[in-house]
């Protein structure tokens, strides 16, 4: 508990009670007035605008992360399920209960024939009521927004000695025993100021989280990598081999005429399920291929299989303590990840080099988690290096890497050339060995602190 400041008279140096910050005052005993310092003024409206600003912007992060927790949670399996419940119960079940009862009504008699289209009428209404009750409930459930508190500053009034508290923020208050002003010092403000940055800092740090589990729920549900081969020849199968299959039963029973095209329908399904296994077996091949590197990575470096998009998200969530690019959370045919141990540093390698779409770049990365003094893309011009810095960075560089940093650490993302290699060359994935090291002594060179 630290004292606070106070605003006393110059006249007869007795402490009174402000109101607000004004630039004059009126000393309530004698009557006296006087300007307050500028300095002063300047220094705790400042103090009030920072812990503000901080706190909107924890406000801002939570309401992003809110909106991702219901993405995440409306693409999990149960809720989609009562999801498409919902909208079909609502905005299909509805109508027709009112077209039924309509239909009940005009066979009674009770609705009158030249009456039926209230029927349409009603329908419409039924339409739009459940579209209504849809939209509320979508936008309704989820989890409940975290709120934002910051701690305010305990101080001792200079006038009386009495415990004050004062709210985060808060420039001025009157002392509760003798109502004397209250302005917080220098070390109660740099306290505050220090809750409302971590505070800051954690819910930037919850939309992280709640940013890639979203975007991987999204990336997860959509038709690509190794769903693409049983959904394109699944859709070809389905009508061509159904159709042979009925036809040879036909012509077999006497119910169709034969027709020698039946050999070509049959010729062009074996042809379909020829291909689909030709591939899925050589994907398989392909994957093999690029796990057993990762398994010599881990077998060197302390290591574990991750399995690819969710066990990577789980890596980040618990080590990666900044920004990651969203995009690089798709999941390729060969997406796969590693978490290692190099030299006491939590690092990820996490490979997508045929990505789920054209517009997607195929990647290969390596992240060390670490704290950095600075954070940046361009790492040679936000950084001071040290002369060894940048030689281990150019070594890196010369491995075909590229690095930058962020605030969760380096990240060192694979050139055009590595990416096809480790597709092509079973031990591409085994060399990267050489890369952790650097990594990790790059990262000491810079003055880290392991996550």
């Amino acid at each position: 508990m630290s004292a606070a400041r106070t605003i006393r008279c110059e006249n007869c140096n007795a402490s009174f009670e402000v109101q607000g910050l004004p630039e004059e005052v009126t000393c309530t005993y004698c009557g006296h007035a006087q300007r307050v310092d500028p300095a002063l003024l300047e220094e705790l409206r400042s103090y009030s605008e920072n812990v503000h600003d901080q706190v909107a912007v924890a406000k801002r992060e939570r309401d992003h992360a809110a909106a991702w927790h219901k993405t995440t949670d409306q693409m999990a399996g149960k809720r989609m399920i009562w999801t498409y419940v919902m909208a079909f119960g609502l905005m299909g079940g509805l109508p027709m209960l009112c077209v039924m009862g309509g239909l009940l009504l005009l066979r009674s008699g009770i609705l009158p024939q030249d009456k039926v289209y209230y029927i349409n009428f009603g329908a419409m209404g039924a339409t739009a009521v459940g579209v209504i009750i849809y939209f509320a409930w979508y936008f309704t459930i989820g989890r409940r927004k975290k709120q934002t508190q910051v701690a305010g500053a305990t101080v001792t009034c200079p006038s009386c000695g009495a415990p004050n508290a004062l709210q985060a923020g808060q420039a001025v208050e009157a002392c509760r025993h003798c109502g004397a002003a209250i302005l917080p010092s220098h070390d109660a403000q740099s306290q505050v100021m220090d809750r409302a940055r971590a505070e800051a800092r954690r819910a930037r740090l919850e939309r992280y989280r709640a940013e890639r589990r979203g975007m991987a729920a999204i990336y997860r549900s959509a038709i690509g990598g190794t769903k693409l081969v049983y959904f394109i020849g699944g859709s070809l199968l389905l009508p061509l081999g159904g159709g042979t299959f009925f036809f040879t039963i036909g012509m077999l029973t006497g119910s169709e005429e034969y027709s020698p095209a039946i050999f070509l329908m049959w010729a062009m399904t074996l042809a379909v399920i020829g291909t689909m296994a030709g591939v899925i077996l050589w994907q398989r091949s392909r994957r093999s291929m690029l796990r057993r590197g990762l398994d010599a990575l881990c077998a060197q470096y302390r290591g574990r299989i991750l399995g690819g998009l969710q066990g990577t998200v789980a890596w980040l969530d618990e080590h990666w303590a900044g920004p990651y690019d969203v995009h690089d959370l798709t999941k390729g045919s060969y997406n796969d990840s590693a978490a290692l141990d190099v030299q006491g540093c939590p690092v990820l390698v996490e490979i997508d080099p045929v990505p789920a779409a054209k517009q997607i770049r195929p990647r290969a990365l390596v992240l060390l988690a670490c704290e950095l003094p600075g954070s940046g893309d361009a790492m040679e011009t936000t950084l001071q290096l040290s002369p060894e810095a940048r030689g281990l960075l150019e070594q890196i560089k010369r491995t075909g890497f590229n690095v930058e940093t962020s605030e969760g650490g380096l990240l060192a993302r694979a050139d055009g050339l590595m990416v096809k290699r480790i597709v092509s060359d079973e031990h591409a994935l085994a060399g990267w060995a050489d890369v952790m090291p650097l990594l990790a002594r790059l990262a000491r060179s810079m003055c880290y602190e392991p996550d």
